[in-house]
């Protein structure tokens, strides 16, 4: 009993967008009972982001099939994309791009820049049956699931020295082509907000204040169950990486050149200053 709350006690601190070090210092004060930190980080890597991952998967899966069955009968479907980048700065690396049903206000997916851009790159191999690859010392692969082999040797690739794939490598590599995805200028963004005009006393000023839609989190008592379940589990084991969720593994930069020698580019900096003479 003592373990399952632990265990609810962690998914409540996850599933309330809140952090360990604000819970723990409140329930330090009340004297209530929390998983040492490393516990804590243990139970939300074995069951916590797993069951996230599993629940959101089912309400993306949902929301594409009724988009999908909006398409089949005629119906129109707006979608809105919207990008909110992490500091430092505004780096595609940490630019995340959301895309909304525009009449329920559903996220449909969302994705990294930088997987945005990868994936378009990755046409150039897929169209040649190659479907693994390295590049920048790190192995790729398409994002479809492995051709069975008998597939994969009926289908009409295209050969690099076709004049269809050298069309076609002039435009996916395209400096501009790929400006734009990072920018994602051509879609319908999001940011039109309801507001209400009210007047404010300290600035003695009539101004706009957002108009926030009220949610409901009738959710967490859903993952709250699920959590316990994946605990139940036989086949899950605490601290089993092969039960984790598996997260994409990023590049270590987005630089188009490789990383220079260290020492080569401090010899390179100090004789911009220090001259040949000095």
């Amino acid at each position: 009993m003592a373990e399952n709350n632990l265990l609810a006690a962690a998914a409540a601190t996850l599933f309330t967008d809140a952090t360990y070090t604000d819970i723990a210092d409140w329930a330090g004060l009340l004297n209530l009972q929390l998983p040492q930190k490393s516990t804590y980080y243990s139970i939300q890597s074995s069951y916590l982001i797993p069951v996230i991952a599993e629940n959101y998967k089912k309400q993306e899966d949902t929301i594409r099939a009724r988009l999908i069955c909006q398409t089949l009968d005629g119906e129109e479907v707006q979608i809105c994309g919207d990008g909110r980048s992490d500091s430092p700065g505004h780096s595609c690396k940490y630019t995340t791009y959301s895309f909304m049903d525009d009449s329920t206000n559903q996220i449909v997916t969302f994705e990294l820049i930088q997987e945005l851009l990868r994936r378009c790159k990755s046409i150039l191999h897929h169209i040649c049956g190659v479907h693994r690859w390295e590049e920048d010392g790190m192995e790729h692969k398409c994002y479809h699931t492995e051709l069975p082999a008998d597939e994969q040797r009926k289908k009409k690739w295209l050969a690099e020295d076709s004049p269809a794939y050298k069309v076609l490598y002039e435009v996916v590599p395209n400096t501009r082509l790929l400006k734009d995805l990072e920018q994602m200028a051509l879609f319908k963004h999001t940011g039109l907000q309801r507001h209400n005009v009210v007047f404010q006393k300290q600035s003695k000023q009539w101004i706009a204040r957002p108009v926030y839609q009220e949610t409901t989190q009738t959710f967490r008592n859903d993952m709250m169950d699920a959590v316990i379940q994946r605990r139940l589990d036989p086949s899950v084991k605490y601290q089993d990486p092969e039960t984790h969720f598996k997260v994409p593994r990023l590049a270590a930069n987005i630089a188009r050149v490789s990383k220079p020698r260290k020492e080569d580019v401090i010899s390179g900096h100090a004789s911009r200053f220090t001259g040949p003479d000095s």
